[in-house]
């Protein structure tokens, strides 16, 4: 038996403020209100690379690099006057749209 269930949005936001998604060409899809303070150049649209650089792992940020990752650790950090914003977490596929949520928080 299998079970199903999904999130509303308020309620990611609620629980996982500094979440994020992003889609098959790493656009910003959604975002959580902690990481909209955090990093004001992660907004909805744009790409993922031009707000934050993928520092653990080592690997080119691709959507299928990053969709096979499983549940290994993801690290991020902001670029230009954001570059002291570390955000530590996991990337979980989300298989009806194909985007890619990040679940964390600032570290």
């Amino acid at each position: 038996m299998t079970a199903s269930a999904s999130l509303p949005t308020f309620a990611l936001a609620r629980i996982f403020p500094f979440h994020f998604v992003v889609d098959t060409e790493l656009r910003v899809a959604a975002i959580g209100p902690g990481v909209a303070r955090l990093c004001p150049d992660l907004a909805l649209g744009a790409r993922l690379d031009d707000a934050l650089a993928l520092e653990r792992p080592a690997i080119r940020p691709s959507w299928h690099a990053l969709s096979t990752l499983g549940e290994r650790l993801v690290i991020f950090r902001g670029r230009g006057a954001y570059a002291r914003v570390v955000l530590r977490g996991q990337l979980i596929a989300l298989p009806d749209d194909g985007g890619l949520l990040f679940a964390g928080g600032p570290w």
